[in-house]
């Protein structure tokens, strides 16, 4: 399921990456997006854990993402010992930033007490999808932990589907306007936006993500 994973600390905010949660990036595919939010979010001071996921296609395709569920956790685990035993971290605390086509279960991930957010890029309704923001949205606890980005456009022309269907199917769910944003002018690729999607990231962790931990 795990392709490969990268590590990246910034050693010159060695001291504040240590005391900041881990971020951890899961992905499908190498765009160059992940390259600008990795060197990004760790110039700001965090330990980014960048995983590429190797999913395949399945005749029994629930029952292999029922089975990403059940892995997703006790891998998060022992990359976490792995940074805390090599005292690259202090804690075990940790965000998740997931895109797209990954499948790992926002759910099992959300209720890990070390777990203090995630963050979906363009998020792809489907069965699998829906019946992981159903729940979060029945636990208002980790409903406030959850936040959605998304690009208006898949092309220059057409706007996104994934934004659509998913505007439709939470029109009867009741979830606050902040955990959504949207970019307006980009597309999918986020080509011309990287900025732009970092400095989003990066506020809701401050203002939002960080700020709720502390309170609590």
């Amino acid at each position: 399921m795990v392709k490969k994973f990268r590590i990246t600390v910034n050693n010159v905010l060695k001291d504040t990456s240590m005391r900041k949660p881990s971020l951890l990036l899961i992905k499908t595919n190498a765009k160059k997006i992940f390259e600008v939010l990795t060197e990004g979010l760790a110039s700001y001071g965090f330990n980014v854990i960048d995983i590429t996921l190797n999913i395949k296609s399945s005749n029994r395709r629930f029952s292999f993402e029922k089975k990403s569920q059940d892995l997703s956790q006790p891998f998060i685990s022992t990359i976490l010992n792995f940074l805390k035993e090599r005292q690259l971290m202090n804690n075990l605390s940790y965000l998740t930033i997931i895109h797209q086509k990954s499948k790992f279960s926002s759910n099992s991930i959300l209720f890990d007490k070390n777990n203090l957010g995630m963050i979906l890029i363009n998020p792809k309704i489907d069965i699998f999808t829906e019946l992981s923001i159903n729940g979060i949205i029945e636990n208002r606890e980790l409903l406030s932990k959850l936040y959605l980005i998304f690009s208006k456009k898949s092309s220059l022309f057409l706007t996104s589907k994934n934004l659509k269907d998913f505007l439709i199917w939470l029109k009867d769910c009741n979830v606050p306007k902040s955990n959504l944003q949207v970019l307006d002018k980009s597309k999918s690729s986020f080509k011309y936006y990287e900025t732009i999607l970092l400095g989003i990231i990066i506020n809701i962790i401050d203002s939002n993500i960080l700020k709720s931990s502390i309170l609590s």
